[in-house]
């Protein structure tokens, strides 16, 4: 078994520190959002096989993280 650490890399570091900074800043969550609302989407669309139940559970996932 290979594992790979990825602390201490750059994209981890941003990400991690961007997600810091959204449990804060609107900005920042909006971030976020834009950039992972698409694979939330998708995946929330393949496990539930509806347009209608993939837009809730994908609207319930960034409320929840929006809220902490």
């Amino acid at each position: 078994m290979v594992v790979v650490s990825l602390v201490g890399s750059p994209v981890v570091d941003d990400e991690a520190d961007l997600v810091v900074r959204a449990q804060h800043n609107r900005r920042a969550f909006a971030h976020l959002y834009r950039q992972y609302l698409p694979q939330i989407y998708r995946y929330c669309y393949r496990r539930l096989g509806s347009q209608e139940a993939a837009e809730d559970a994908t609207s319930r996932i960034f409320t929840q993280a929006l809220a902490g």
